[in-house]
């Protein structure tokens, strides 16, 4: 096998166990061909897989699923109970932060201390300094121990360093979930970067959305076990079902939910509408609610499922209460997605400040959206979903995936995912004799 199609990562039945036995006796059972008692926790077991040189890979899974004992593995920081690992390559990796800088040391010493750990010459940080200090832009903070520093301090020299050091194999773990806003967009700009340039890039988040734009492909673990590999807009559809699906009370799910009547769904106009089934792929939720219709109506209906950009679109969501509701916090709420997962327009009647009564078993609410379509060319799919807006993050009663699909078609040429009316001026040009 050539050097260019060897995996630059191969992992085999890998697995780590902490406590039990150690492993000088295990090493005795072993050699004297005793069965391997080991006991203990284990927070990864055989988990096997490849990456190729030049992927975006993302981990996905909860809190303590072992994600961060894989990346350690993968790292060389741990040693596998069983099982094998192999990385081909320079490996730069952030998995904790300001892990490997002394903290009586300059950030300047660091830097110089973490490029040559990762293989870099002095003559090479010298040459890389000026560049790796820019773009962590901490001014005069270069020079003071980093024990004096902020987290984000840490992190933008610690990720600096670690772009800068032309890496085969990058390892990010959550780091940039400290940074500022500001900083994250320079740093997915810079992974971007790195992308083009055929670095592999293994990326730890909890940021679905994040993982959908960087990524194609992603691995799913949950309690220690590799429970998917794939396209990651489907794994990571996967993982959030099951998240959800967690959440869930004992609800009967013997009836399906029936469709809508005309006048439930109104007049009949130019558009796309569906009954959403109440047992589909791609939806989960309490079900204390269930979506039951969904429709899109425009005047830049073109045919099908087809819809002219910048013409207005109405989008009505229906559903149906399937207990007593009495939640201050309901809501319907409506996402158009990009194919491969980015959300582009997202908006919910929470936010509008509409506010739902008490609804009894069996009654049916609604919301409906009206909005310029200023999508791109491209095709989209809708996801819906009925929420308690209670906390920050959403519990769904209801959660749809997908819905329906669209495709948006344009005379005009368009740069970007999105293109919102945008009013000119500006000073007509001047020509000299």
């Amino acid at each position: 096998m050539s050097l260019i199609s060897e995996p630059i990562i191969a992992a085999t039945n890998l697995g780590k166990c902490y406590g039990g036995e150690s492993p000088g006796r295990l090493f005795v059972r072993t050699l004297l061909g005793q069965p391997r008692t080991v006991g203990g926790y284990w927070a990864l077991r055989g988990a096997t897989f490849e990456v190729a040189r030049g992927e975006t890979v993302a981990i996905v899974g909860r809190n303590g699923a072992g994600k961060s004992t894989l990346l350690q593995l993968l790292a060389g920081v741990l040693a596998p109970t069983e099982g094998s690992v192999r990385v081909a390559g320079r490996m730069a990796a952030l998995l904790e932060l300001g892990a490997g800088f002394d903290p009586d040391f300059s950030g300047r010493e660091n830097v110089l201390i973490a490029g040559t750990l990762l293989g870099l010459t002095q003559a090479q940080i010298e040459t890389r300094m000026e560049d790796i200090l820019r773009f962590a832009d901490i001014g005069h903070f270069i020079d003071e121990p980093v024990r004096t520093y902020s987290s984000g301090m840490f992190v933008r020299l610690a990720f600096s360093v670690n772009v800068h050091a032309s890496p085969d194999l990058l390892i990010v773990d959550e780091a940039l979930a400290v940074g500022d806003a500001p900083f994250q967009a320079k740093c997915f700009r810079k992974l971007r970067e790195l992308q083009d340039g055929g670095t592999t890039l293994l990326f730890v988040s909890h940021d679905v959305q994040a993982v959908r734009s960087l990524c194609s492909r992603a691995l799913w673990i949950e309690g220690g076990l590799l429970r998917a590999d794939g396209d990651a807009p489907e794994v990571t559809s996967r993982y959030l079902r099951s998240v959800f699906a967690d959440e869930a009370p004992a609800l009967s799910t013997a009836a399906a939910v029936g469709a809508p009547s005309k006048s439930d769904v109104g007049d009949e106009l130019p558009g796309l509408s569906a009954t959403v089934s109440s047992l589909v792929d791609g939806r989960w939720g309490s079900r204390e609610a269930l979506i039951e219709a969904v429709s899109i109506y425009s005047e830049g209906f073109v045919s099908a499922n087809v819809f002219e950009r910048g013409a207005r679109i109405s989008l009505r969501i229906v559903a149906r209460a399937q207990v007593l509701l009495s939640l201050d916090h309901l809501s319907l709420a409506f996402s158009l997605k990009h194919r491969k997962g980015l959300d582009l327009i997202v908006d919910t009647s929470y936010c509008h400040g509409w506010r739902y009564r008490a609804l009894r078993a069996g009654e049916a609410f609604e919301a409906t959206f009206e909005f310029e379509n200023i999508l791109a060319p491209d095709d989209y799919v809708l996801v819906v979903a009925v929420e308690d807006r209670m906390s920050e993050t959403p519990r769904y009663l209801d959660f749809v995936e997908h819905a329906l699909t669209l495709k948006v078609v344009s005379e005009e040429r368009v740069f970007s995912f999105v293109k919102p009316a945008v009013i000119f001026s500006g000073n007509p040009a001047r020509h000299e004799n």
